[in-house]
């Protein structure tokens, strides 16, 4: 449960990185979708890559939970 936890911890940085880049172009006339398209493939690029490099690993789920929770805590609070 916790790895599941961190993991919908995970998505929701991600999530809230996605709308920051989201709201820069927004309001811009000159914006088209494909700019929209281009942060969110840039997005989730990154969040799978996060995920692989957490998840896909040779370490049990309580060690990867102890080294990523308090990481993962950190960008929440970077990306309110």
């Amino acid at each position: 449960m916790k790895i599941q936890k961190l993991l919908f911890d995970l998505n929701e940085v991600y999530s809230r990185k996605f709308n920051f880049e989201n709201n820069k172009i927004k309001f811009n006339k000159k914006t088209k979708y494909s700019d929209l398209e281009r942060i969110g493939h840039t997005i989730l690029f990154e969040l799978d890559t996060k995920t692989d490099f957490i998840f896909h690993t040779d370490r049990n789920d309580s060690l990867t939970y102890d080294i990523w929770r308090p990481k993962i805590d950190s960008l929440l609070s970077v990306h309110k």
